[in-house]
């Protein structure tokens, strides 16, 4: 169960901890970055999700879905760690990549 739940952290990453993380760094990530990259990470995922559902009914729920998971968890470390850089391109490409593909994959499932 746990690792089934390890896309939750995700969606908890971007709302509360990222939102809360980023203006306290030194130098501060602005909100409306991290909000900008939850809009387009969004937005992305629109069309990423149909891709990843196909691709399950293809190959199963089961090996898309813990792929997924194992992405996820992954691109959580990774997102995090882009912060603590300061770097607003390098959040916001992890981010979108994170929020649009990488999440997608277990939301499609």
């Amino acid at each position: 169960m746990f690792f089934a739940a390890l896309n939750a952290s995700v969606g908890t990453t971007f709302a509360v901890f990222a939102l809360s993380f980023s203006p306290t760094m030194r130098p501060p990530i602005s909100t409306s970055t991290m909000l900008w990259t939850a809009i387009i990470g969004n937005l992305i995922a629109v069309f990423f999700i149909p891709m990843w559902a196909t691709l399950s009914d293809r190959i199963g729920r089961r090996p898309v879905f813990i792929t997924g998971n194992i992405l996820c968890a992954i691109g959580v470390w990774l997102f995090l760690w882009s912060i603590t850089t300061g770097n607003n391109a390098l959040i916001l490409a992890i981010g979108v990549l994170l929020g649009g593909v990488v999440y997608s994959i277990t939301n499609a499932v």
